[in-house]
C-alpha cells in the first residue's frame, strides 16, 4: 500500500522527533475518523476550536505538546478570565487527542494533567411568575422576524423550549413537516439531540396558539425558520442577544447561565418537583440522574433541611 503524505510525516516524526502533525491536523485525519464516527459536525467543531487554542497559545503547536505546556495554556486561559468550566472543557478535548497521538505515534506516556478546580454553584431555574414576566416581555418585542411579528415569534420560541425542555439548537431545527396541523405536539429528530434519540413532545394549548400565530406551514422547512441569523454558528450569538434584551426588559438576570439552557433547567426542575427526579431525567434525555441533579433548582426540588430540627445554642 502506498504511504500517504500524512503517513510519511508520522514516520519522520518517529525517527527524528520533528515534523509531527499539528493538533488540528491529527484530529481531522486520524482521531475524528476513528473515534467520532457518526458524531455531529458541531462536536467536531468544538474539538477544533479547543485544539486551535492550544496550537496558538502553547509553545509546541504539534501533538508533541508536553504535560507542562498543556498546564501552562490552562493557567494562561484562567489568567485571561476564561470560566473554569470552559477551561476544563478545552482540557478534555486536548487530552483526548494527545492521549491518542501518544499511543499511536509512540510519543511517551499518556498525559497526566489535573482538572482546574471548579466552583459548583447550585443550579437556578425560574419560577412561574418569572416565566410570566419573560413571556410578557417577549410579547413587547418590536419589528419582525422574517415575515412574522417579533411579538408573536419570540413567545412561540420560548414556549416551545419550555414545553419540550429541549436544547435551543434542537428546537431551532424542528421540521415543519413533522408538526401536525393541530400543533398538538412537536418532533425533535435524533440527529438534533445530544442522546441521538428522536422524541415527540406534547405542547400545551398556550404553546399551540403561539405557534399558530407564526404559521410555519406551507412556507417554512423549519418551524422557526424565519430566524435569519446564526444558522452556521452553534452558539447562536444573535439569538442570545435577543433573549438578553427580553430578559433585561423583564427585570430578570441575563448572565451567561440565564439564557436558553435556563429554560431547560426550569422545565426539568418543575417536572422533578411534581413527578420526581426520575421523570425529569427521562424527559430531559439524560443518561444518569446525577446529570439531572445539576439541572434542578434546590429551592423548588427538595428544599433545604428545616432548621427547626437543630437544637438551638443555649437550650437545655
Amino acid at each position: 500500500m502506498r504511504a500517504t503524505g500524512f503517513s510519511i510525516v508520522i514516520a519522520r516524526g518517529r525517527a527524528s522527533g520533528r515534523e509531527l502533525p499539528g493538533l488540528v491536523e491529527y484530529f481531522d485525519r486520524r482521531y475524528r475518523r476513528r473515534k467520532m464516527k457518526g458524531a455531529s459536525p458541531r462536536s467536531s467543531e468544538q474539538y477544533q476550536i479547543a485544539l486551535r487554542k492550544f496550537e496558538a497559545w502553547g509553545t509546541e503547536p504539534t501533538v508533541a505538546i508536553s504535560d507542562d505546556q498543556i498546564d501552562d495554556v490552562l493557567s494562561d486561559m484562567l489568567d485571561a478570565g476564561y470560566a473554569r468550566a470552559y477551561v476544563n472543557h478545552h482540557r478534555a478535548h486536548c487530552l483526548a487527542v494527545v492521549r491518542d497521538a501518544r499511543k499511536k505515534l509512540d510519543l511517551g506516556l499518556p498525559p497526566d494533567v489535573e482538572k482546574v478546580p471548579e466552583y459548583l454553584d447550585a443550579p437556578t431555574a425560574w419560577n412561574p411568575a418569572e416565566m410570566g414576566l419573560l413571556l410578557e416581555s417577549a410579547r413587547g418585542e418590536r419589528g419582525r422576524v422574517g415575515l412574522v411579528a417579533a411579538s408573536c415569534w419570540w413567545p412561540a420560541l420560548i414556549l416551545a423550549v419550555y414545553d419540550s425542555g429541549a436544547r435551543i439548537s434542537a428546537v431551532m431545527s424542528a421540521r415543519t413537516a413533522t408538526l401536525p396541523a393541530s400543533f398538538a405536539r412537536v418532533y425533535i429528530e435524533g440527529r438534533s439531540q445530544k442522546n441521538r434519540r428522536g422524541r415527540w413532545y406534547d405542547l400545551h394549548q398556550q404553546t399551540r396558539e403561539a405557534l399558530r400565530s407564526i404559521g410555519p406551514h406551507g412556507r417554512l422547512s423549519c418551524v422557526f425558520g424565519d430566524w435569519p441569523y446564526d444558522r452556521t454558528c452553534w452558539q447562536w450569538p444573535a439569538l442570545n442577544h435577543g433573549l438578553r434584551r427580553i430578559l433585561r426588559r423583564a427585570g430578570l438576570e441575563c448572565g451567561r447561565r440565564d439564557l436558553w439552557h435556563k429554560i431547560r433547567r426550569t422545565t426539568g426542575t418543575w417536572i422533578a418537583a411534581r413527578l420526581g427526579r426520575a421523570a425529569a431525567c427521562d424527559f430531559l434525555g439524560h443518561c444518569d440522574p446525577s446529570v439531572t441533579d445539576r439541572y434542578l433548582d434546590p429551592r423548588y426540588v427538595g428544599m433545604p433541611v428545616d432548621v427547626t430540627v437543630l437544637p438551638r445554642p443555649g437550650d437545655p
